[in-house]
């Protein structure tokens, strides 16, 4: 699967974002997590699923259901 450039780095922002907030390994992330902790331009925002399918594949996050991901160890660091 080709990712755009665009999603990559959205990803890398949200992981960011994620653990200069306080997330941890093991912590749960889901919608709510992000309100107020990072900005997406309007255009963006159609990204976001796509963003956080690449942080899946590539370890940073588990997917656990509908809209809910466990921060990895991998994760973690990636955000540090």
């Amino acid at each position: 699967m080709t990712t755009s450039a665009a999603v990559e780095d959205m990803a890398k922002r949200i992981i960011r974002a994620l653990v200069q907030s306080g997330a941890r390994p093991g912590d749960v992330i889901g919608p709510q997590t992000f309100r107020g902790k990072i900005y997406f331009p309007v255009g963006q925002i159609a990204d976001i699923p796509g963003a956080m399918g690449y942080a899946a594949e590539q370890g940073w996050l588990e997917m656990l259901g509908s809209d809910q991901y466990r921060l990895s160890d991998s994760g973690f660091a990636a955000g540090n």
